[in-house]
């Protein structure tokens, strides 16, 4: 599911220092309230997984494009956390992100059209803000919502400037139009990387945020774990059942998935009968993670009436350390022959010589 995010454009040179400014008394000020639909949002949010991603070409561009054609020269894509806004693109700001309790976006989540402020040091919800007062010394803002394919909201398409301005019918025009490029972009990108049957990652997601989170492994010297699991027998189900049974056995292996990993694990199905989890900052918990989801293929059965349908898969490991300079196609390839082993041992054990 999708959300809402924002582009930010700030008419400066880029400024550094803001986070010095949060430390200041709020003051005055007035934060946000949350929406009444928070959970579903942050859940929409997460399901997404962008944030704390690496840059990607397609947010850019039009990062970029909102920088020129508002003669603006920062311009961000922001995403609304719980307790933060995260930029998804960011040209020319040095910060990453700031505090949600500081941020504009909070409250363009509640406007149905474009939020503006035309003067933030005359507003008593922003004149005490610290990025009004400090760097980068907002003082007009608008924000046009971005609907996610499930209509949730997860920031807002913005322009920022360092004085007092108003937008023009053009203007208005320009940001709708950029927010109606960045939601087909979202679309797409969902579409693209999760699978139409069960819901999880694809292959292609997988290998896009997998390496993704390896890569920050690798900066945060954290361990890793790569799961690799295959469904036994799913032609002779297709064959015996029909392919109507088959997809319910697949989507009962992909809830299995779900119920035992952690949010921050990636989890996909790879192909038609095989399934992947990559724990990132493998743990104790992590092994309890595994526990679990051998417990539920091991408890798992289809109802086929009088006759139940056995659940059961084959699966390998292969572990990551960051210092090992593995990638997650060595993993793929490690836990994949790990996985065969355990199959061969599976075989061996149901059928003794």
């Amino acid at each position: 599911m999708l959300a809402l995010a924002s582009i930010t454009v700030i008419r400066s040179k880029p400024v550094g220092g803001i986070r010095s400014q949060y430390v200041r008394e709020l003051g005055k000020m007035i934060p946000a309230e949350k929406p009444d639909n928070e959970d579903v949002r942050l859940d929409s949010l997460r399901q997404l997984r962008l944030l704390d991603t690496l840059p990607e070409v397609q947010y850019d561009r039009i990062t970029r494009i909102a920088q020129r054609v508002m003669g603006a020269p920062i311009a961000l894509v922001s995403l609304v956390d719980d307790d933060r806004q995260w930029f998804l693109s960011n040209q020319g700001l040095e910060e990453s992100e700031t505090p949600r309790d500081v941020s504009f976006c909070g409250h363009a989540l509640h406007a149905p059209e474009i939020f503006e402020v035309p003067d933030a040091a005359l507003d008593e919800r922003f004149a005490d803000n610290p990025l009004v007062v400090g760097g980068p010394q907002i003082r007009f803002y608008a924000g046009c919502p971005i609907a996610a394919p499930d209509g949730s909201l997860i920031g807002t398409l913005c322009i920022i400037d360092t004085q007092p301005r108003k937008l023009t019918e053009v203007d208005n025009e320009t940001l709708r139009d950029l927010a109606a490029i960045l939601e087909q972009e979202l679309k797409l990108r969902d579409s693209a990387t999760h699978d139409d049957l069960t819901g999880l990652m694809n292959r292609r997601g997988f290998y896009l945020l997998g390496q993704q989170a390896l890569a920050q492994c690798g900066r945060r010297d954290l361990p890793a774990l790569l799961l690799f699991a295959d469904v036994d027998g799913l032609k002779s189900v297709n064959d015996s059942f029909g392919h109507a049974v088959g997809d319910e056995l697949i989507c009962s292996v992909a809830e299995i998935f779900r119920e035992a990993f952690r949010e921050a694990d990636v989890i996909a199905r790879i192909g038609g009968d095989e399934f992947a989890a990559l724990l990132v900052d493998f743990d104790s918990e992590s092994s309890l993670a595994i526990q679990r989801f051998q417990s539920g293929i091991a408890a798992a059965s289809l109802d086929r009436g009088a006759q139940g349908l056995a659940v059961s898969a084959a699966l390998g490991v292969a572990s990551y350390d960051p210092r090992s300079g593995k990638t997650l196609e060595d993993l793929m390839r490690l836990a994949d022959q790990d996985m065969y082993l355990d199959k061969q041992s599976n075989r061996e054990s149901a059928n003794p010589s």
